[in-house]
């Protein structure tokens, strides 16, 4: 080529093919991102997620609050799914929570298993309320392009919760977010009950939320749906094993109604692709 196009959106061009005749073409530029491949877990710095403090017991004290890891990666996929956070208190269980399992492009700012169960706890007895925990995470990563839609192939196990409110189902989602924080495209899977390993496509819709703003899922604060033709700033995506178990919510015995998750609801992701 004897010019430089700028490729963020796609260009009409014109080329001359093997025959000389000259035609109209569109040039467009993608990009993937890292790690979608699933063969183990991406450092790069790109995604974030819940599992390391979810993992990281804190003892202050009498004071005791515990779950586990979870987030697995093994036979080039990844395994999130929703645990149990427990408190307890010179030995005695107190209360127990449920988290979601949560890899999501973005950073996270939680380090132990007590910003799970309360989130921004600093000291003295934890509170036996709701922790939102979404309020340590950063959403989005930098991204210019302009994908068409997404293709993922994942499964799903589903365990059925008690809140009606907030009914047990798996999440993942894209948004492509401009500067001025609109939302410039998105597209949203969801499934309420189990489902083997299979391959969807998503389109994404320019100019929607895909009702992403209004769901009562983790998504950032602060976005407006845009009109899409604003230029493409960063990309949200989240994969979570239970959609509103980003608030972690319980209490004492009996009170497991109040969870927002099902217990060992799993979320199996094999491969995720950006499409143009």
């Amino acid at each position: 080529m004897d010019t430089v196009a700028n490729l963020e959106r796609p260009v009409k061009m014109k080329f001359v093919d093997d025959l000389g005749v000259l035609n109209d073409y569109t040039v467009v530029a993608g990009m993937q991102l890292p790690g979608t491949t699933f063969d183990a877990r991406d450092y790069s710095g790109f995604w974030a997620t819940t599992s390391d403090a979810m993992e990281n017991t804190v003892t202050e004290a009498a004071i005791k609050i515990k779950s586990e890891a979870n987030l697995e990666f093994g036979s080039s996929q990844m395994t999130i799914s929703t645990k149990e956070v427990s408190g307890s208190w010179i030995g005695i269980e107190g209360s127990w929570k449920m988290a979601g399992g949560f890899y999501f492009a973005g950073t996270y700012d939680g380090t132990s298993a007590i910003d799970i169960y309360q989130q921004g706890y600093s000291s003295g007895t934890p509170s036996t309320g709701a922790s939102d925990i979404s309020k340590d995470m950063t959403f989005g990563k930098p991204f210019s392009a302009r994908p068409t839609g997404f293709d993922v192939t994942y499964s799903y196990s589903h365990v059925k919760n008690s809140n009606s409110t907030y009914p047990q189902k798996s999440l993942i989602y894209v948004m492509l977010v401009s500067r001025d924080n609109k939302v410039v495209a998105s597209g949203v899977v969801t499934d309420n009950s189990s489902i083997g390993m299979h391959k969807v496509h998503v389109d994404l819709a320019y100019g929607s939320d895909s009702g992403l703003l209004s769901s009562n899922y983790p998504v950032a604060s602060g976005l407006s749906v845009g009109t899409g033709n604003e230029n493409v700033a960063t990309i949200h995506v989240m994969f979570a094993s239970s959609a509103y178990a980003f608030v972690v919510a319980g209490g004492t015995l009996g009170n497991d109604n109040k969870y927002r998750g099902g217990e060992n609801s799993k979320l199996v992701v094999d491969d995720f692709k950006l499409v143009y």
